[in-house]
């Protein structure tokens, strides 16, 4: 029955604001290409026993590939809350533009635009990059302010947005013919130039919400429908393969009854061979139950997360762009993975008694047999106990 399947890791997840490898609640939420999201320190735990690039989400138990710089290139999950660190308070200290892997210096200059705190080195490159925005104001950050530093709404969403991890500028350009977020510095002389057409992320945000958009509701219409509806028929034909054999187990038993110890074990051994094949079916059932059930899974996780994403109302374009990209990439994945609709299985058994009941007493087959017979055009293969 139903209860023979092993229970689904999604299952046994925690909570949607708590990392399912530490337990506690986010910090610097990463999401994988299955959709679900792990603290990055965890990830970088995991890539330890990685096989050859690739590692299993702890919650889907999926294969999941690991890009070339690890946790730090996927991308942040914004969608869910993360914990804040002691050492974020100081963050408008250090220059908002050094590498996050090494040490970052201490921020020296503020610019007035960008709300965030700059070193020497980065000041003038900063203020060059920017030129095709307006004038940015560069003024020194006296020590008075570094101790209490303004930091408003603007300041603390710019802390989200990612930084190129070459130039160091905020990823706020859509190259169109490569399909990537860049910075200005990419488009102008980096690997970026000369393609056309680049749009500003914000400008493109809302049509690719869209495409997204449509490729969740084809589905959640084409895949997860029809996911539930073989899934219901699965479970059906293993609940009546699993009353049809213990039918057909009695009907043996009030055949063996009519003869005595010798035909008892022609009984015993007859009745083995149903729930062999009981068994044989389910495991072919459970199999593709399991299946199923994964695909269902990830399925709706990918419509709930979409609906998570297309809620969020505050979060930067340039932050929500690689969230929809990884969006497009897993429904796209699961709109193409075949769905197996028919059990593959079905669960017809049936047992009927030998006529010559003396024969019982010398053979089994005097009793009846136990044989599979072909599949009938409507995929009911009947087994027959003749």
């Amino acid at each position: 029955g139903r209860e023979r399947w092993p229970a689904m890791a999604s299952a046994a997840a925690a909570a949607d604001d708590e990392c399912s490898v530490c337990l506690h609640k986010f910090d610097d939420a990463r999401l994988l290409s299955c959709l679900h999201c792990v603290c990055k320190s965890c990830i970088d735990r995991l890539a330890v026993t990685a096989t050859e690039g690739h590692i299993k989400c702890p919650v889907c138990r999926v294969s999941v590939r690991l890009p070339p710089g690890g946790a730090a290139d996927l991308p942040k999950d914004t969608s869910v809350p993360c914990r804040r660190r002691a050492g974020d308070r100081q963050a408008p200290q250090c220059c908002a533009l050094c590498p996050a892997d090494q040490t970052r210096a201490k921020g020296t200059m503020w610019c007035k635009k960008c709300e965030f705190a700059l070193c020497e080195s980065h000041a003038i490159p900063h203020i060059l990059a920017t030129s095709a925005e307006g004038s940015h104001s560069i003024e020194a950050w006296s020590s008075a302010v570094v101790d209490s530093p303004p930091k408003s709404q603007a300041a603390a969403d710019l802390e989200e947005i990612p930084l190129c991890p070459r130039h160091h500028e905020p990823l706020k350009f859509h190259c169109g013919a490569c399909d990537e977020v860049t910075c200005g510095d990419c488009t102008a002389v980096g690997d970026h130039k000369k393609h056309e057409p680049v749009r500003y992320v914000a400008e493109i945000i809302d049509e690719r919400k869209g495409q997204v958009a449509k490729k969740v509701e084809k589905l959640e219409k084409d895949v997860v429908q029809t996911l539930q509806r073989s899934l219901s028929s699965v479970d059906n034909t293993s609940t009546q393969l699993t009353r049809r054999a213990k039918e057909v187990c009695n009907d043996i038993r009030q055949a063996g009854e009519r003869s005595k110890d010798m035909v008892d074990a022609h009984v015993r051994q007859m009745i083995q061979e149903v729930k062999d094949m009981e068994e044989t079916r389910h495991k072919v059932l459970d199999q593709q139950h399991d299946e199923l059930k994964a695909h269902l899974t990830a399925a709706k996780n990918a419509v709930r997360f979409c609906e998570k994403v297309m809620a969020l109302k505050s979060t930067k374009s340039e932050t929500l762009f690689p969230l929809l990209y990884a969006l497009d990439s897993r429904t796209t994945n699961l709109l193409s993975t075949p769905i197996e609709e028919q059990p593959l299985h079905h669960a017809n058994i049936l047992f009927e008694a030998a006529s010559d009941v003396d024969l019982a007493c010398k053979t089994k087959e005097g009793i009846g047999r136990v044989a599979p017979c072909q599949a009938s055009a409507k995929h009911s293969e009947i087994i027959n106990v003749m």
